[in-house]
């Protein structure tokens, strides 16, 4: 009997821990320690004080949840809840949390783990630190994943944006360059434009040319103007006719010489019409010798009309009022009024 009693002694505490009675009332004491997790934790084998914090676990320890690809947590083996006594502990939530053969694992979130995913706050699967706060892979309410910390981190607002190394908002547009102003148009010298330097040396070659010409028709009309001076008042009938057809001869040559000069340079113009563009820089000559063929040519026509009123005469002397003021002279100095005109005009002709 003595051993038989030592045997039910050495047996009653093993009794008594195997009572639901005794259990429930250990599971409420280590709750009112550990606080509302208590009863998960005793479950799985977890102290308040050692292996982390409730949710975490150790990752060899019973019950023990990881963190899949897609930020999940594992479910729980199911061995770890078949004793009636463990479901007893869950306080009620066993409907709530067990689905098939586990539960789904706590977060040290505490209640706000049982509001799911269709919020839009964020639920932080524990890394393997045990540190909830350690910004690993972070699952937004809406179901996209930011990857791993570092060049990106998680908005836990309900747009759940995220922002990359740079920031694209504050990025300033470049400012468009100013563009080139176009080139000034050039004008067509048959527009106005200015004259080609190659033409401009052409007009000048042939003005050049052309003043030789000049002056050598000139001299002809020096040679007019004097036989008139020394023959309009002789008898003989005879020389001052043949000064009177020289002087006629020589204005239709001093005409066509005229004429050429301005062919020529209108040649040099790319013209056929014997002008020249006002543009050029030796449009000044050009007017110059103009003018000086000019003055040869009406000085011509006055000598061939006094002769032809001279010649009529026998004796010019007798009716000089009749053909004598049909040459027009200066009153300064009683010369040809033309002559003096031409040497006024002839210095600037040659370029």
């Amino acid at each position: 009997m003595a051993v038989g009693i030592v045997v039910y002694a050495g047996a009653v505490p093993s009794l008594a821990e195997q009572s639901p009675l005794v259990r429930q009332w250990a599971g409420a004491d280590r709750a009112r320690a550990l606080g509302p997790d208590a009863p998960l934790m005793g479950v799985h084998g977890l102290s308040g004080t050692g292996g982390g914090p409730s949710g975490a676990g150790d990752a060899n320890g019973p019950g023990a949840t990881s963190a899949t690809s897609d930020d999940t947590a594992s479910t729980t083996d199911a061995g770890a809840l078949s004793d009636p006594a463990d479901l007893l502990l869950l306080g009620g939530r066993s409907v709530s949390l067990l689905g098939g053969s586990g539960f789904a694992a706590p977060t040290s979130t505490g209640a706000g783990a049982e509001r799911g995913s269709s919020n839009s706050a964020h639920v932080e699967a524990p890394a393997s630190s045990g540190n909830p706060n350690t910004s690993g892979s972070n699952a937004t309410g809406s179901g996209s994943a930011n990857g791993g910390g570092g060049a990106s981190s998680g908005n836990s607002s309900g747009g759940g944006s995220s922002s990359g190394g740079s920031s694209g908002g504050n990025a300033v547009a470049p400012t468009p360059s100013e563009p080139e102003p176009d080139p000034e148009p050039t004008i067509p010298v048959e527009a106005g434009g200015p004259v080609p330097e190659d033409m401009e040396q052409r007009i000048c070659s042939t003005l050049r040319s052309e003043h030789d010409v000049l002056k050598a028709e000139a001299a002809k009309v020096y040679q007019c103007a004097d036989d008139y001076e020394r023959l309009c008042m002789t008898r003989p009938q005879q020389p001052r006719i043949e000064a009177a057809r020289t002087v006629s001869s020589l204005l239709r040559e001093v005409q066509l010489a005229d004429s050429d000069m301005m062919m020529e340079v209108g040649y040099a113009c790319n013209r056929d019409d014997g002008t020249m563009y006002g543009a050029s820089r030796y449009s000044g000559n050009f007017s110059q010798m103009h003018q000086s063929y000019g003055d040869l040519i009406n000085l011509l026509y006055e000598l061939d009309n006094a002769w032809s009123g001279n010649c009529y005469f026998e004796d010019p002397a007798a009716n000089a009022d009749y053909w004598s003021g049909r040459v027009t002279r200066s009153a300064a100095t009683g010369r040809m009024a033309y002559l003096e005109a031409y040497e006024a005009h002839v210095g600037g002709a040659r370029p």
